[in-house]
C-alpha cells in the first residue's frame, strides 16, 4: 500500500495523539531518564537528580510526574520517616528505553 493511501486514511486524532505523544517521550529529560532507570534499576529521587546531569529538581519533578501518568514508570511511595520515594520502568518504559538503545549509542 503507498504510503499517501496509508496516511490519508488515519484519523486525524490518532495522528494528533501519536504526534503529542512522540513530543513528549522524545524529549531530552526523559529520555535521560529513561537511560539512568534502565542502566541503574530502581532508584530515588536524589539519586535520579545526581545521575541526571543538569536538570533542576523542578524539572525532575514534572518529567517523573509526566512519565508516571504516560504509563513509562511507578512510582512507589514507602511509609516511614522520612518518606522514602522509588521509582522504576514499567514494562512499557523498558520497551521505549530499547527502542532508544541506539540514539544513545
Amino acid at each position: 500500500m503507498p504510503e499517501a493511501a496509508f496516511c490519508a486514511e488515519v484519523d486525524p486524532r490518532v495522528e494528533a495523539l501519536v504526534t503529542q505523544l512522540t513530543g513528549r517521550v522524545a524529549d531530552k529529560w526523559t529520555m535521560l531518564i529513561l537511560e539512568a532507570l534502565e542502566e541503574n534499576g530502581e532508584q530515588r529521587f536524589t539519586q535520579l537528580s545526581h545521575r541526571v546531569a543538569g536538570i533542576s529538581q523542578k524539572m525532575l519533578t514534572q518529567t517523573l510526574r509526566h512519565m508516571e501518568r504516560d504509563g513509562l514508570l511507578i512510582r512507589t511511595v514507602h511509609a516511614q520517616v522520612p518518606p522514602r520515594v522509588d521509582y522504576r520502568l514499567t514494562p512499557l518504559g523498558e520497551t521505549l528505553g530499547a527502542a532508544f538503545c541506539g540514539v544513545w549509542l
